[in-house]
């Protein structure tokens, strides 16, 4: 099957707009700013998903140079605590599949350790994974994440995805006028991507493809 979305702030797609999925926090704040009401209203509540913006160790108020291994996880689990919570309130989401949004931001704004060190990589995977198992823990729950092959890397190195159950993939490497029929692109963390964000603000505009919609 073929399905077109839109994410974040778009709510039209030359391509037809089946699903949607909007970010409804950050790090350990709940927010609606670039969740769209009219795309969500436009797909209905079975067809609407949510993601959240997981920040890295460097954003953790208890961030220090002795920072462990469960000070990440504990910090990644604050965040999906926030995020369920929002999600439980949240009207226009009905979809159940969590979905954490791995990416560096704008001049680090994501608060990840980017040395490259095989340190911040555990330490970066940690947060990821307190997050997520909090997330998979959640009664009725599963669990997505997204990000894109050159962002995974940098952030986590070459560790594997798992346990999320879907890959979201950005990769905006087709033409802005394009509705892609397969998913073209590679995945990353040794998932394969069921969703693909093919593009973003290169063409001014988030639209996805899949070819099977989660939960």
């Amino acid at each position: 099957m073929a399905y077109y979305g839109v994410d974040t702030n778009t709510s039209t797609s030359p391509c037809g707009v089946s699903f949607y999925i909007g970010q409804i926090g950050y790090g350990t704040t709940s927010s609606m700013e670039n969740f769209n009401t009219s795309a969500a209203d436009s797909v209905g509540t079975s067809r609407t998903w949510s993601y959240w913006y997981v920040n890295g160790p460097q954003n953790d108020p208890n961030y220090s140079a002795e920072y462990s291994d469960s000070d990440a996880a504990n910090w990644g689990q604050l965040q999906a605590q926030e995020y369920t919570n929002a999600w439980v309130n949240n009207t226009y989401v009905g979809g159940v599949t969590l979905f954490a949004d791995i990416e560096q931001g704008n001049n680090d704004e994501g608060g990840w350790l980017l040395d490259g060190t095989s340190n911040s990589y555990r330490l970066n995977y940690y947060v990821y994974l307190g997050f997520i198992e909090y997330c998979k823990s959640f009664s009725g729950t599963s669990v997505g994440v997204y990000s894109s092959p050159g962002e995974w890397s940098s952030i986590m190195g070459d560790a594997a995805a798992l346990p999320a159950d879907i890959e979201w993939i950005a990769d905006w490497s087709v033409a802005c006028d394009a509705c892609p029929t397969t998913i073209t692109t590679t995945s990353f963390g040794a998932i394969s991507p069921t969703i693909w964000q093919f593009s973003g603000s290169n063409c001014g505009y988030d639209r996805d493809f899949a070819t099977m919609l989660p939960e």
